[in-house]
């Protein structure tokens, strides 16, 4: 009946496929860990909130193919994590929140549509344009400081959606 977990600072732990045996688990946190297979995540059906910080001495890549079974999720952080395929996102149609901020993130747009994404952090994701952003229909607010957009892009994207604060620099929101 495990419904909250909490890792931090755990070295030598690799996957969490005991969470299989977890299907009632609501809140999950990996901090600082040498967990790199998040495959058992899976079996956590009801998973409402997940946060994923690796130890940073890691060039694993991540593989978000967990989140195929994960549509309750509402909260997904996942910095600085190597993720460079974000398409395993957009099957989580209930995100609200979702920081992928540090990861080497080409396109946004292999994230399908998420209706009901509010926030959206991509700071220092090397980014040098955004697209499209009809698909996020509730977005209201995007961190993008350390990326490489042009002043032509800001300006696009501040005047085509006037309803999203944008933040480009640490601490700034334009909107």
């Amino acid at each position: 009946n495990l419904t909250s977990l909490m890792l931090t600072n755990i070295t030598g732990l690799q996957n969490v496929d005991g969470l299989r045996n977890c299907p009632n688990m609501a809140d999950i946190v990996l901090f600082d860990t040498t967990v790199y297979d998040l495959n058992g995540i899976k079996y956590c059906v009801h998973l409402n909130t997940f946060e994923y910080f690796p130890n940073q001495s890691t060039d694993v890549r991540t593989d978000l193919s967990f989140l195929q079974g994960l549509g309750k999720l509402e909260s997904l952080d996942m910095v600085d994590c190597n993720i460079s395929d974000v398409s395993p996102v957009s099957a989580c149609k209930a995100l609200g929140y979702l920081d992928l901020s540090g990861n080497p993130i080409g396109s946004i747009q292999p994230l399908g549509e998420l209706p009901l994404l509010e926030e959206l952090d991509l700071s220092n994701c090397n980014l040098e344009t955004l697209g499209d952003l009809s698909m996020f229909p509730a977005l209201k607010a995007m961190t993008l400081y350390n990326n490489y957009f042009s002043e032509e892009e800001k300006e696009r994207l501040t005047s085509l959606y006037p309803e999203i604060h944008f933040g480009f620099e640490s601490g700034e929101v334009d909107g």
